[in-house]
């Protein structure tokens, strides 16, 4: 299922937790997309005051023991896969019956005033056409954490824009639910 972003209309609209929310240790800072596998949401831990990614796999899919199993081999596949151009995951949990894995917060980059989190969000940006020598270097380092994850048994098989996240440090390739 294609991820949606929150409604500019309603911060947390259609989402299952409220900005300003307790969920276990974290605050709910905003809600950043949600899609087939759940809900993603930025959030702040409340001892450490560091700002994550979380995802919480929808309450009814803990019911469904495959759901599960995929929610957790995908924390499992991505929180051994240490890589520079991939997601960092750190955490895997449940709290209140809902299943999440925490992540690296990826923040984004600044372009044209505004900030761009994906590869999507930067081709729309640039109306389609990102300019050749940035693409290069973003394929690149898509191809270096692909590289890694083959070398360690892993296909990601839903590598699409949405899912190559941009930060300072680089591109991350994120989302290896179907792993």
């Amino acid at each position: 299922e294609k991820t949606i972003g929150p409604d500019d209309g309603a911060q947390d609209s259609g989402y299952t937790l409220s900005v300003g929310q307790n969920f276990g240790q974290f605050r709910i800072v905003r809600p950043l997309g949600r899609g087939g596998m759940g809900e993603v949401y930025e959030v702040e831990h409340n001892v450490l005051h560091r700002c994550y990614a979380l995802k919480l796999l929808p309450p009814d899919f803990a019911e469904h023991p495959r759901a599960l199993e995929r929610f957790r081999r995908e924390a499992h596949v991505m929180a051994n896969l240490e890589h520079l151009n991939i997601l960092r995951v750190d955490d895997f949990g449940e709290t209140e019956g809902r299943y999440w894995l925490r992540m690296e917060l990826a923040r984004g980059i600044q372009v044209r005033d505004e900030t761009v989190v994906s590869l999507d969000e930067l081709a729309k940006v640039h109306d389609g056409k990102i300019p050749q020598d940035e693409f290069v270097l973003i394929l690149k380092q898509i191809l270096d954490g692909l590289i890694y994850a083959h070398k360690h048994g892993t296909i990601h098989r839903d590598l699409k824009p949405a899912n190559v996240l941009l930060t300072l440090t680089g591109a991350k390739i994120a989302d290896f639910g179907l792993v």
